[in-house]
């Protein structure tokens, strides 16, 4: 017999109370979703908000170091082997080359110069250059210079001098460091200023170090013995060019071919002088005849006529046709080659022209009161030079400070009155004159008697000037780089 089963039915109350209950959970798992929901938008929001933070940060703080002093003191601008110039310290040597430049536009109103209004990138130099990059430029050749020689000094084992530590913390003191870029420190002008005094202080040591013997001196006399020697000579020159045109005239030629067979068929001094003046133009003078001088001043063929293994004797003579000037030079020689055994003095120089001052008159009396300028600062050379340096138009010697070294007794080219002046017997260092001349006025300052006669000073100097060379050429050889991004200078 099968069992019926009865089910139990549950109450409305009942189902009412599980719906509710239902629905309580209903919303309870809706709250809790969405409440973990709320938690992750929070955690990405605050991600994204320090990652845009983060962001504005880094963006901030490269303006901040581009701007500051951090990347001026970090960036190298120029290097070498064993040294290194930040940005800062360029701008420092930058600031030196403005304030050299200001310097010397001042003492002409001639020299062109800029607005210090207006900043020096936005105002031209020239047509296709600014202001900056042409001191710039300048700037980096003295700055690759200095390292090179700095450098080369490193090589020698060279060590800066305390007073030379001294001096260039005294230079570094009186950069303008409010016109360099901002955060330049003077201690960045002080390192600046001391890799410059390392170069030049190395570089006056080895120049004082040079030694030349009298081997060497009568070795390089040899060796260019052309340059050297010296000797005296008549030249007759026949032109063959026609009167109207600058063509060939044959029977000018012809003319000028004879004439120059009837001087080479001489053979004194007074025969040559006597013919060769027939022949001389409007715009020739018998002195116009003479010429003296070492090989070098002297034609190629003349001086190897000279010079060469079977040298002619005194009176001897050479023709020369030279087809592009369209004429014939006749040279007769009237000394042998010899050397120039004239003493020489270390003078240095001042020259004043008639044209300057007005008249010789007014030239002289400014000559007196620079002598008298200088008496009164000392009279030494150093005074002297000053004022050469300031005053003289002497083209050749003005630059450093008038001096003549192994100036020589056969020089001519001041006037014969200093050259009496300069060789008298009582003449001692410190001595000064004033000699007037035709068209001009020489201030003239005796340093001392020069130990070397004309033709071994010549020598001297030359190699002097060659053991000079070398060193800058040894300092050269070291390489430098240049950052050209650090050059732009935050100014």
């Amino acid at each position: 017999m099968s069992k019926s089963k009865n089910k139990k039915r549950r109450s409305p109350a009942d189902l009412e109370a599980q719906r509710a209950a239902l629905a309580e959970r209903d919303a309870k798992r809706r709250a809790e979703k969405k409440q973990r929901r709320r938690r992750r938008i929070r955690k990405v929001c605050v991600f994204i908000g320090a990652a845009a933070v983060l962001c504005a940060g880094g963006f901030g703080g490269y303006l901040f170091f581009k701007r500051s002093s951090f990347m001026l003191h970090r960036r190298t601008a120029v290097e070498s082997l064993h040294y290194k110039v930040s940005q800062a310290e360029l701008g420092a040597f930058f600031q030196q080359c403005v304030e050299s430049y200001d310097a010397w536009a001042a003492t002409s109103e001639d020299i062109v110069t800029y607005d210090p209004a207006v900043s020096l990138k936005k105002q031209n130099y020239t047509d296709g250059d600014t202001w900056y990059n042409m001191l710039m430029s300048t700037t980096l050749s003295n700055v690759q210079s200095i390292l090179q020689m700095c450098e080369a000094a490193y090589d020698a084992g060279f060590t800066l001098p305390e007073s030379e530590e001294t001096a260039a913390k005294e230079e570094a003191e009186v950069i303008d460091l409010s016109r360099c870029p901002k955060g330049t420190t003077r201690e960045d002008a002080e390192n600046a200023c001391r890799l410059r005094h390392i170069a030049i202080s190395y570089q006056k040591a080895a120049t004082e170090a040079i030694s030349i013997t009298d081997e060497e001196i009568e070795a390089g006399f040899e060796a260019n013995r052309a340059n050297y020697v010296e000797w005296e000579m008549l030249c007759s020159v026949l032109s063959y060019k026609g009167a109207e045109t600058d063509a060939e005239d044959p029977t000018l030629r012809n003319a000028a071919k004879a004439n120059a067979d009837a001087l080479q068929n001489l053979h004194t001094e007074a025969e040559f002088r006597a013919l060769a003046e027939t022949f001389l133009t409007e715009d020739q003078t018998p002195d116009s005849l003479h010429r003296s001088g070492t090989g070098f001043s002297y034609p190629d063929q003349v001086r190897d006529w000279v010079l060469g293994d079977e040298p002619p004797a005194v009176g001897d003579c050479l023709t020369v046709d030279l087809p592009d000037s369209q004429q014939y030079q006749v040279w007769q020689l009237l000394t042998l080659p010899a050397r120039d055994e004239s003493e020489t003095v270390d003078l240095r120089v001042c020259v004043l022209t008639a044209d300057s001052y007005g008249d010789l008159s007014s030239a002289k009396a400014e000559a007196e009161r620079l002598m008298e300028q200088c008496t009164e600062n000392g009279g030494t050379w150093e005074n002297f030079g000053d004022i050469a340096a300031a005053y003289s138009e002497d083209a050749q010697t003005y630059p450093d400070g008038g001096e003549l070294k192994g100036f020589s007794a056969r020089r001519s080219a001041y006037g014969s009155k200093l050259n009496e002046w300069a060789f008298d017997a009582s003449r001692k260092p410190g001595d000064m004159t004033v000699c007037v001349e035709d068209d001009f006025v020489v201030l003239g300052f005796f340093e001392a008697d020069n130990p070397r006669c004309a033709w071994e000073y010549y020598v001297y100097s030359a190699l002097y000037t060659s053991k000079t060379n070398d060193i800058q050429l040894t300092a050269s050889a070291h390489s430098v780089t240049v950052n050209n991004k650090a050059t732009d200078l935050p100014l």
